[in-house]
């Protein structure tokens, strides 16, 4: 974010993620690795008194795109606390291993932008955001919410999906990102192709159970759903229940609140921010709550007092329970079971079996790996085209010794921009399709070489193919 689109957000309000340095991200990345730090220092000293400055960011995507060191991103975040200590330090990226930048800011953010156009994959948020909360641990992972972008513009119901699910597992902040509308540059952004009515109103109800959000967690609830994600939240005497149905398709779901006994679930949130039922109320009988979440449903269930109805039902059942099992099973068992088996069962088995079989069968399930290397090729753009904007480079991966040719057997795909042998950015992408989305208008006009560089998992053979194709960008 620039000055002029900093002081225009502050005009409306809003509370800014503020990106520290004298330009864009790969200039910005570039003074890092030159260790000038007087861009930083002039940038922070415009917007540091503002009250509606949330933070500063590192350039953007350091392991996956600025291709910045984490000895340059820690020099970077000591540049900027120094001008000013009193505002956190944002480093952003998607990346599988972050763990070596832990030391480089304050809160730790993981773009995913998961909805591209006919992709509706919140399955895969799960993953990513918890294995950054374990690299950069006791630090904050916030999910920052898809709200445009170049990958297609969300729906309403998708993006409160993919709020609620990031307070689901455990995120204590969020930030939602989109384009300014005067520099959309053809991308999607939530002014020009979204709702902004309803944003406001989610952001509206966010604000409002905020306090209910940052309470303690209560470690009282189980669920079998791989399709669901939830979360139980202490506020003021009461239980809160998050859940989030990331499928489509509906979903029967019963949650068990241990020690809830017989009470009653409000859904709570405004109707203008998505929460469709809020109001309605669902019995919880037993410690059981069960509902059918629609589609990509978020739901806040308020669940009042427990009644004490399922007091006396563990008591009866507590005291014989343990009494006649303890008695007869542990003093049979002991007794015959070992000596008849400790004697004849060892002594014949250990020398026949073990070595036989040690010897044949790991050595021939060696050699077949990897008998067929990886494939890659360019979909997008064609060779010698001449770019401008926002364009999208796409590649075909692929690894027969899979078992497939639709991309199983690969683990990454990482695309490259390079100019006189100078890899100017870069993108890992490590599910299908693999794709970048890439604003040319941050690099200066001339020829550049795309590189696609495939690498197979370790099950394929971990095997490796590169596909370039030369370019001209000209804005």
């Amino acid at each position: 974010m620039n000055n002029d689109a900093f002081r225009k957000g502050e005009s409306n309000g809003l509370y800014l993620h503020y990106t520290a340095g004298p330009a864009c991200d790969y200039e910005n990345a570039a003074a890092i690795r030159r260790r000038d730090a007087s861009g930083f220092i002039s940038s922070i000293n415009q917007v540091k008194g503002s009250d509606f400055l949330f933070g500063y960011g590192l350039p953007d995507e350091p392991v996956s795109a600025t291709n910045l060191s984490p000895a340059d991103t820690k020099w970077a975040y000591d540049v900027i606390k120094a001008a000013d200590p009193n505002h956190p330090v944002f480093l952003t990226d998607y990346a599988r291993d972050i763990s070596e930048y832990k030391n480089s800011a304050d809160i730790f953010l993981n773009d995913q932008y998961p909805f591209n156009n006919d992709r509706n994959p919140l399955y895969d948020i799960k993953e990513k955001l918890k294995l950054m909360q374990s690299q950069v641990a006791p630090k904050p992972v916030w999910l920052i919410i898809q709200t445009g972008s170049q990958f297609g513009m969300p729906t309403n119901a998708q993006i409160r999906a993919e709020t609620y699910l990031s307070i689901a597992l455990g995120s204590t902040g969020l930030i939602f990102y989109s384009y300014d509308v005067e520099d959309a540059g053809g991308v999607h952004n939530i002014k020009k192709d979204g709702d902004p009515a309803f944003l406001k109103n989610l952001i509206a109800e966010l604000k409002q159970l905020s306090p209910v959000f940052l309470g303690g967690k209560n470690p009282n609830l189980a669920y079998s759903s791989s399709n669901v994600d939830a979360i139980l939240k202490n506020h003021n005497g009461k239980s809160y229940l998050v859940a989030v149905n990331k499928s489509p398709s509906a979903q029967t779901i019963t949650f068990s609140l241990n020690g809830f006994g017989n009470a009653t679930a409000t859904l709570v949130g405004l109707s203008s921010a998505g929460s469709t039922r809020a109001g309605q109320t669902r019995a919880v009988a037993s410690g059981a709550l069960t509902d059918v979440l629609q589609g990509l449903e978020a739901v806040i269930y308020e669940i009042g007092p427990s009644q004490p109805v399922a007091t006396p039902t563990p008591l009866p059942t507590a005291t014989p329970t343990p009494k006649p099992t303890a008695t007869p099973t542990p003093k049979p068992t002991p007794v015959p079971t070992p000596k008849p088996t400790a004697t004849p069962t060892p002594k014949p088995t250990a020398i026949p079996t073990p070595r036989p079989t040690a010897v044949p069968t790991p050595k021939p399930t060696t050699p077949p790996v990897q008998t067929v290397p990886p494939t890659v090729a360019f979909t997008a753009p064609r060779a010698g085209a001449t770019l401008k904007g926002s364009v999208h480079i796409n590649a075909f991966a692929s690894d027969r010794d899979a078992g497939t040719a639709d991309g199983a057997g690969i683990e990454s795909v990482t695309f490259q921009l390079i100019r006189n042998g100078e890899v100017i950015a870069s993108r890992q992408e490590n599910l299908q399709p693999f794709d970048w989305y890439f604003d040319t208008a941050t690099v200066r006009n001339g020829s550049y070489t795309i590189k696609a560089n495939v690498k197979s998992k370790p099950a394929a053979g971990g095997g490796t193919a590169a596909a370039t194709r030369t370019v001209t960008i000209a804005n």
